[in-house]
C-alpha cells in the first residue's frame, strides 16, 4: 500500500514538473513575441508623420502575471534567449 502511494505520487510529481516546463517554454514564448511587438509599435509611432515633436509617446511595456511555480523557469528561458 504505501509502495503503492509512493510511486503514485512520484509519478504525478514528474508529470507535473514535465507540464510546468512545457507550460514555461510557451509562456516565455508568448512573453518575447509581446516584447517583439510592443517594440514594433514603438518604431511605427516614431515614424508616425502624423506626430510632431512635441508630442510625447509613452514607451510600450508588457505586464505578465504569472504563478509562482513558473516563475523562475520563465525567467531563465527569456534570459538564455537574450543572451543576459
Amino acid at each position: 500500500m504505501i509502495t503503492t502511494l509512493v510511486f503514485a505520487v512520484t509519478v504525478a510529481r514528474v508529470g507535473l514538473v514535465a507540464l510546468i516546463a512545457e507550460r514555461n517554454i510557451v509562456l516565455a514564448g508568448n512573453i518575447r513575441r509581446a516584447c517583439e511587438y510592443a517594440e514594433q509599435q514603438e518604431r511605427e509611432a516614431g515614424q508616425d508623420d502624423k506626430l510632431d515633436a512635441s508630442t510625447e509617446v509613452p514607451a510600450p511595456a508588457v505586464l505578465a502575471v504569472l504563478g509562482m511555480l513558473h516563475l523562475g523557469g520563465v525567467r531563465e528561458i527569456l534570459e538564455s534567449e537574450s543572451g543576459g
